[in-house]
């Protein structure tokens, strides 16, 4: 028995369409196992594999289900055409929808791995183990009644980060619109400038790609 039967199981032979989304769909898969191999070694999270170990089981087991009710269908005397053709359809049907999801996975512009982010009385520490996208760290609402009450027009929010591999954007977005940016390599402490207006306000970071990020971020 080669690799492939050990893994998927032996392919149904005696009708063309099972035949071909068999092979199609291992094609995939090797075509997938590489990229989450590459993904891997980029990132250094092994929990990528995951997706890799099920496929198979869950491939087998839905390629011997519809071959099985195929078969069934088939050995009945008063079958239709009509039935088997549906039987084939759920088939394909659901073989995408396992395919699905891997693929989605695969291709996603946002990756990010081993996230701890917590914020005691406005004081944030932020720890990623990989991004590759965008990611937000923060959101707050500054009503009109806060204004009214603070002495400040402009307020400075103190932050400090490491990188251990690539650079982010920091960056900062009121109602949606970028007001303030900061590209952060290595070592970095600055403050984050914020004029206060009424609204919603999102601490954001985006990278092409970086590893080892930790941000500590001050909010009073």
């Amino acid at each position: 028995m080669n690799i492939i039967s050990l893994l998927f199981g032996k392919p149904y032979r005696a009708n063309r369409l099972f035949l071909f989304f068999y092979w199609f769909v291992i094609a995939f898969y090797f075509v997938g196992f590489v990229m989450m191999i590459s993904l891997i070694v980029m990132t250094g999270e092994w929990l990528f594999i995951i997706p890799l170990v099920i496929f198979p089981l869950l491939f087998r087991i839905v390629y011997k289900l519809n071959t099985f009710i195929y078969q069934s269908i088939s050995n009945q005397k008063d079958h239709s055409p009509l039935k088997k053709k549906w039987i084939m359809i759920g088939s394909a049907f659901v073989i995408l929808m396992i395919t699905f999801p891997i693929l989605v996975f695969i291709f996603s512009d946002n990756v990010v791995t081993n996230v701890s982010n917590t914020n005691v009385n406005g004081e944030i520490e932020l720890s990623i183990g990989s991004v590759k996208g965008t990611y937000e760290i923060e959101a707050f609402q500054i009503e009109a009644f806060q204004l009214e009450e603070s002495i400040k027009d402009v307020a400075l929010l103190p932050y400090e980060a490491f990188i251990r591999e690539g650079s982010f954007l920091l960056f900062l977005e009121h109602n949606g619109e970028m007001i303030w940016s900061e590209e952060v390599s290595g070592n970095h402490s600055g403050e984050m400038a914020v004029e206060l207006r009424e609204g919603n306000y999102r601490i954001k970071l985006e990278s092409e790609e970086a590893k080892g990020i930790v941000i500590n971020l001050s909010l009073n």
